[in-house]
C-alpha cells in the first residue's frame, strides 16, 4: 500500500502537470520539466519519456516509470 510519505516525480510539461497531480491525490508530486538539465543524483536517473512519465518513489527506491496519469491512478488504488 502506498503511504503519505511516498512521492511522485513527474517529468512533463507544465500544461500536463495538472492531470498527473490529479492522479496522485494525497501524495507529494514534484514536476520537473522535460528540458531540465544537470539534475542531481536520483533525479538524473529519471529521464523524460513521451508526453510525460511518473516515477513513484519511497525513500530512494522508485518503481519502473509509469507512462500515463491513468496508469498512475490505477497503481495507487
Amino acid at each position: 500500500a502506498f503511504e503519505r510519505r511516498d512521492r511522485v516525480v513527474v517529468r512533463c510539461t507544465a500544461g500536463a502537470a495538472a492531470a498527473w497531480r490529479d492522479a496522485a491525490v494525497g501524495l507529494d508530486v514534484y514536476v520537473i520539466p522535460p528540458d531540465a538539465a544537470n539534475l542531481p543524483g536520483l533525479l538524473a536517473a529519471m529521464p523524460p519519456q513521451g508526453d510525460g512519465v511518473a516515477y513513484l518513489c519511497r525513500d530512494t527506491r522508485c518503481l519502473p516509470p509509469l507512462g500515463s496519469p491513468a496508469t498512475l491512478r490505477d497503481m495507487l488504488r
